[in-house]
């Protein structure tokens, strides 16, 4: 099943089990306004109300935080809402440990202006917590985090720089991957932001002061980031297309260029530990782990379809994820 937003901001749902394949989700509940969506990365999770509950979290183009839950076995919209005075702009879920004692899940968001605020489910006493900014720039609007550990959450800036939020002495540069001591989430978890230190050639697309809730580069700035290995390595895509590679070697934090033969325009999922890639000239690659070394792939090998229309790369509305799937030039779902 997979999910994604139209240009006139409606849900849709997709299963090719089902008839007909593609079913619209409506607003139904006369006390809610209809809201149109925004085309941005959704989060998708898991036995939020009972075992058998899923929820499915969207940002509309007001910047307000909704739900589309199933539960008891009928969907409804849910809305959250959004801080005072901000709009949000994109959704960053945490890293959880899965146990038994873990007592929320939280789940980040950037604002227009360029805070990142969390949001505790269930619900707390203080519903958003600002974890503000760093010191000396601003969260980049409309570009979702990466989750790189439990307790960890990388963050573009508007100067094209990265910055990492992290529960106070568990990340940083100097810092491998580790277990949480405790697994319990606590009311009074303090973050703090550090500044990693990039390459010069390895900046990101910086984002606009003003920001439009339909961004012209919003492909772009989405998909160049991707996590490898859980807590020990990511993908980074710079605004000219270089690709590096930001990895742990025995505690330590380096970076690593990838060579390509043409410029990567966005990076679209993680499969088995290999990472499926656009380039400017419309290509599907694979960056392919083969034992401990990494190889190239091509991967367009279609009759028709010989090229993949990275302006219409789907958001990743997705409950589950077994197979890559690309929009082609023309407007028809591809599966690889």
């Amino acid at each position: 099943m997979m999910w994604g937003c139209s240009s006139d901001g409606d849900l849709y749902e997709y299963d090719k089990k089902s008839k007909p394949s593609w079913k619209r989700h409506i607003w139904q509940d006369k006390t809610s306004q209809a809201a149109p969506l925004m085309p941005s990365k959704g989060c998708s999770l898991h036995g939020l109300s009972d075992d058998h509950s899923e929820s499915l979290f969207l940002l509309t183009k007001e910047g307000t935080l909704v739900e589309r839950r199933f539960h008891q076995r009928k969907w409804k919209w849910v809305v959250h809402e959004k801080p005072q005075d901000q709009n949000l702009t994109s959704i960053t879920p945490a890293l959880q440990v899965e146990s038994a004692e873990t007592s929320s899940t939280s789940l980040f968001f950037t604002t227009s202006y360029g805070f990142v605020f969390e949001y505790q489910i269930p619900k707390q006493l203080e519903v958003w917590k600002s974890r503000q900014h760093p010191l000396h720039a601003k969260a980049a609007r409309g570009i979702a985090g990466l989750p790189l550990y439990v307790g960890r959450i990388l963050f573009p800036l508007d100067v094209g720089r990265l910055a990492e939020l992290d529960t106070l002495g568990l990340g940083g540069e100097s810092s491998g991957p580790s277990q949480p001591q405790n697994n319990r989430r606590k009311s009074s978890t303090k973050y703090v932001w550090s500044i990693l230190d990039v390459l010069e050639s390895g900046r990101l697309i910086q984002s606009s002061e003003e920001y439009n809730y339909v961004p012209d580069n919003w492909i772009s700035t989405n998909f160049h980031l991707r996590l490898m290995d859980e807590g020990k390595s990511f993908f980074l895509i710079t605004d000219d297309g270089l690709i590096f590679e930001y990895i742990c070697i025995e505690s330590a934090w380096i970076w690593l260029r990838h060579e390509s033969f043409t410029p990567m325009k966005g990076i679209l999922s993680n499969y088995n530990g290999s990472l499926f890639m656009i380039d400017t000239r419309g290509s599907l690659l694979l960056r392919e782990r083969r034992g401990m070394e990494l190889a190239w792939r091509n991967c367009i090998a279609m009759r028709r379809e010989r090229n993949v229309n990275g302006e219409a790369i789907f958001h990743e509305c997705i409950y589950g994820k077994t197979t890559a799937n690309n929009i082609a030039k023309t407007p028809r779902l591809l599966q690889r």
